[in-house]
């Protein structure tokens, strides 16, 4: 499993047209790190069926992340711990794309990713480490008290 989330922060630097072409033995698309690691089909078969919690508790959460809820909050408070920023920090917006079937989607015609998730980061300025992160779930309160909960 390691391997494999590994493979997934790599895959998000290294940016391909296509997730297959990270194992292309063609010149320009070969990188040679997925190979090494582990096979393309394993790896589409542990995406294919990786699953974070259980299914029976959906009709009875209000939280619409609860699915992703215990890896997230693992990820933010590693983002926490493990870095001290300097003193410039900055508020973010981001947008994950995304144009599958969600409650919380949003569009903004005025960037390059229309339509995708929502996210508050609190950056350092001077690396772009973040710090600290909010999804937007559309239950989120006003900005005030998004830009307290992230500070």
């Amino acid at each position: 499993m390691k391997k494999f989330l590994g493979l997934i922060f790599v895959i998000g630097i290294v940016r391909k047209p296509k997730l297959e072409l990270c194992w292309s033995t063609r010149g320009i698309f070969q990188t040679p790190i997925f190979p090494q690691k582990m096979s393309r089909n394993r790896f589409q078969l542990i995406k294919r069926y990786l699953h974070f919690t259980v299914n029976n508790a959906a009709g009875t959460n209000e939280d619409r992340l609860y699915k992703i809820r215990t890896i997230l909050d693992t990820v933010v408070n590693n983002f926490r711990t493990n870095y001290i920023p300097d003193k410039e920090i900055s508020l973010d917006e981001g947008m994950l794309g995304w144009q599958g079937c969600l409650q919380f989607h949003v569009y903004n015609g005025g960037k390059i990713t229309k339509y995708g998730t929502l996210v508050w980061m609190i950056c350092e300025s001077s690396t772009g480490y973040i710090c600290n992160l909010q999804i937007y779930d559309g239950k989120c309160g006003p900005l005030t008290e998004t830009v307290g909960f992230l500070l």
